[in-house]
């Protein structure tokens, strides 16, 4: 492959890396399927876990909670739901933030990418130019 090929080449992937890097694609998804979120209500008498995916994994209900009426009970349902799917969002963003750059490091290297991409890729444009005009045949006048 000639230089300027070997270069493009090596500039796609250092692009395509940091963009994966950026996007996590599909990593961690192993390390966030063990989380779980734990919300309360009514004094800890209704108990909430959250997995991710947004999904409720249980509900418990202490028999002192049934005492209450249904309409406290639904409100003190929602809000011990609530607070396991806040919980386990939070979970969800530590995990993903210890193992992704930051966003200061990557827009640092994807300006290194860029920076050295522009001169290598006009090098490459101009040496295919040549090529163009070496390989179209001459006029005569």
């Amino acid at each position: 492959m000639p230089e300027h090929a070997d270069d493009l080449d090596r500039l796609m992937s250092q692009t395509l890396d940091a963009l994966r890097t950026a996007g996590g694609a599909g990593d961690g998804v192993d390390e966030v399927e063990h989380l779980r979120g734990e919300g309360g209500g009514l004094g800890g008498l209704i108990r909430v876990t959250a997995r991710p995916g947004g999904l409720l994994e249980s509900i418990e209900f202490d028999p002192r909670a049934l005492r209450t009426d249904s309409v406290t009970l639904a409100e003190e349902l929602v809000a011990a739901a609530n607070a396991a799917l806040e919980d386990l969002q939070a979970k969800v963003r530590q995990a993903a933030g210890d193992g992704l750059p930051s966003t200061e490091a990557l827009m640092d290297r994807l300006r290194e990418v860029q920076n050295t991409a522009v001169p290598r890729l006009a090098g490459f444009l101009g040496t295919l130019e040549q090529l163009r005009q070496q390989s179209s045949p001459r006029r005569s006048s």
